[in-house]
């Protein structure tokens, strides 16, 4: 796969081999053997960057990591030290993050950032004062950012969508000016999709020159690897028709239309069955609001049984791979698509024919057979994915197309290590 990318750092990542920069990576990563969909996109992100960097670059990273599951302090994971020095959620976690490296010293940060990465809105209040207190200590700081919303997308419906306070109209002079604060203090920026620039530089007053977009990586599969075996392994008949649902529940994800949409869809084909894998948001624990959801959502499920829907909750790595490896259709019927999408990503690398909602079209095209946030419509797509072979190969060759211009997992990390040499070479040396 090829991305555009001419490789002209080649050199420099060579040369970086034998002298080159400590880089302290901040973000979310996943314990030790355990799963990441639970900690959302970016530790999925940074794990992959480990997984993928160059070798020789492993004794120069480090992660400064959440702690998670009783995981705290120091640890070695895929030949990367891993400081779990914060907790998400607490104050404390920014203090705690410029104590941990002022003991490591790097010479240059990557931040991994969308706005409810250390917990709530209180919290990211104090995001500007950390990136300004990395930049005193003289440390150029990488930020990619991720989940951001345009100001077109920003309504009453949006908010209610993603369980957030519906006052749209101070959201964004708050959004434009927390954001102005935070891109005050970092050096340059990277993004998942092209939208996404447009929208730092239409909605965020950026300059241009400062965004590049280094897109989600792909690991291409083969849908028939272990297809059997994974279906034994789910107890999943051969004949069975699998849809998946992969990703956080929440409202704005449209699951809760799926479900309707599957119940109807079912009355005809008994033989489909919707396997949802993830659970709760950590930041929608105990809210009403989302509980209300969150029992609506068993709700519906129950009606249909267990031999129609599987609520998995959050899985682990093998898990995952085999849902994917067993799956027919990925569904992701987004009432609100932001900047970025993980699940969509690991869909394509298997191939799988996707149903995507009409918030997608900036990311994979007007082509692509979209349908709308709306039962009905998802009806008619689940019936006419069941009953057209024709259909089915006409949505894993969009699948196919959409995938021939992402670059893979490696070239991701080693695009990010070139990134890190390039900001150590330009960084003042002190004479």
């Amino acid at each position: 796969m090829s991305s555009g990318w001419d490789r002209q750092s080649e050199v420099e990542l060579k040369s970086g081999m034998e002298s080159g920069p400590r880089v302290a990576v901040i973000g979310l990563f996943p314990p030790p053997g355990g799963e990441c969909l639970r900690e959302g996109s970016i530790a999925t992100c940074v794990h992959q960057f480990l997984v993928h960097c160059p070798d020789d670059w492993r004794d120069r990273l480090l992660v400064l990591a959440n702690e998670v599951e009783g995981h705290t302090g120091l640890s070695t994971e895929l030949g990367v030290k891993i400081d779990r020095c914060w907790k998400r959620g607490k104050f404390s976690c920014f203090r705690d993050l410029i104590a941990a490296l002022d003991r490591h010293r790097p010479d240059v940060v990557h931040l991994y950032y969308e706005i409810f990465l250390f917990g709530g809105i209180p919290q990211a209040m104090l995001v500007p004062w950390m990136l300004w207190q990395i930049r005193r200590r003289g440390i150029p700081c990488l930020l990619t950012v991720s989940n951001l919303v345009p100001w077109a997308k920003l309504t009453f419906r949006y908010m209610r969508w993603t369980h957030t306070p519906p006052f749209p109209w101070l959201a964004k002079p708050f959004l434009r000016l927390f954001y102005g604060l935070v891109f005050r203090w970092v050096g340059p920026i990277t993004t998942f999709e092209g939208g996404a620039v447009e929208t730092l530089v239409g909605d965020y007053r950026l300059e241009r020159e400062r965004v590049e977009v280094i897109p989600l990586g792909l690991e291409l599969r083969t849908r028939s690897d272990g297809r059997s075996e994974a279906r034994a392994r789910l107890d999943l008949h051969e004949d069975r028709l699998v849809f998946l649902f992969f990703g956080y529940l929440t409202r704005y994800k449209g699951i809760r239309i799926l479900l309707r949409a599957f119940r109807r869809h079912r009355e005809r084909h008994p033989e489909s069955i919707l396997l949802v894998g993830g659970g709760k948001p950590t930041r929608m624990e105990g809210r009403a609001d989302y509980e209300r959801f969150w029992a609506d959502l068993n709700r519906i499920a129950e009606e249909i049984g267990p031999d129609g829907v599987r609520m998995l909750g959050y899985v682990e790595s093998g898990v995952t791979t085999d849902l994917f490896a067993a799956g027919d259709l990925l569904c992701m019927p987004y009432r609100v698509h932001m900047s970025s999408s993980g699940p969509l990503v690991t869909g394509a690398s298997w191939g799988l024919p996707m149903m995507l909602s009409a918030a997608f079209a900036d990311i994979v095209g007007e082509d692509w057979p979209l349908v709308k946030a709306e039962e009905q419509e998802m009806v008619e797509f689940l019936d006419r994915f069941a009953e057209s072979p024709a259909f089915r190969r006409d949505l894993a060759e969009h699948t196919e197309r959409w995938t021939g211009g992402r670059p893979g997992l490696r070239e991701v990390a080693e695009r990010y290590v070139a990134r890190y040499q390039a900001m150590w070479s330009a960084k003042p040396r002190k004479r």
